[in-house]
C-alpha cells in the first residue's frame, strides 16, 4: 500500500465522517486499512477496537448518533504523525451542535419553555 495514498484517504475521510449531509453520510475507503486493524484511545487504555467489521460497525454506529442528535458538526484533525513501524496517531477534535431535543417530541406534547 502506497503510504502517501493512505495518508491522503485518511485526510479526507476522517474530516468527512461527520459532515452535515444527513442524506447522504460519507462511506469511508476501507481498502487502506488491514483487517486486524487496532483502534486505542489514549486516554481509555482500556478501550481497543479490534478488526475491520468492528471498526466499521462503530463508525457507523458513531454516524447515525451524529445525525440522529445533532444539527451541525465538525472534525478537524489537530495532529497526524508520520508512520513508523505501520502505525500512525491521529488526534482530531468533534464538534457537535446537538438539536433542540423538545422539537423531536411527539407534536401532541406541548412544553413551557420553562425549566425549573
Amino acid at each position: 500500500l502506497n503510504v502517501g495514498r493512505a495518508i491522503d484517504v485518511l485526510r479526507r475521510d476522517v474530516v468527512a465522517l461527520f459532515n452535515d449531509d444527513l442524506t447522504h453520510p460519507h462511506v469511508p475507503d476501507f481498502s487502506i486499512y488491514s483487517p486486524d486493524i487496532e483502534v486505542q484511545d489514549a486516554r481509555l487504555p482500556s478501550f481497543q477496537l479490534r478488526g475491520i467489521a468492528t471498526y466499521q460497525q462503530v463508525l457507523s454506529t458513531m454516524q447515525w448518533s451524529v445525525r440522529t442528535t445533532c444539527d451541525r458538526s465538525q472534525l478537524d484533525i489537530t495532529s497526524m504523525s508520520p508512520p513508523v513501524n505501520n502505525e500512525l496517531y491521529m488526534r482530531w477534535r468533534l464538534k457537535l451542535w446537538f438539536k433542540d431535543m423538545r422539537s423531536l417530541l411527539a407534536p401532541g406534547f406541548q412544553t413551557s419553555g420553562q425549566m425549573t
